[in-house]
């Protein structure tokens, strides 16, 4: 299984520049078999299945805690699936 991490602010089609990020998403889920996306904010919608996208905030108000949550968001994005390991 190949996996791709995609780091980007915002998943969000109004986005008047980030939402230039979408389009490039959808191309490299057709290359590889997951695209995990961690992003500040935005969603999923509309984006293939293979795509998963994690808000790497969720709502954290400070600086601390957002950091520990997106280092942790990104150790688990980068974990080995259980089919790469055999």
């Amino acid at each position: 299984m190949r996996r791709l991490v995609f780091l980007t602010q915002s998943v969000d089609p109004a986005h008047p520049v980030l939402a230039a990020t979408i389009p490039k998403i959808r191309a490299l889920a057709e290359r590889v078999d997951e695209v995990v996306v961690l992003a500040q904010s935005g969603g999923g919608d509309g984006l293939p299945a293979n795509v998963d996208v994690r808000d790497v905030r969720r709502g954290d108000a400070s600086r601390v805690g957002a950091l520990a949550r997106s280092s942790a968001s990104w150790r688990e994005a980068c974990r080995p699936t259980r089919s790469s390991r055999t």
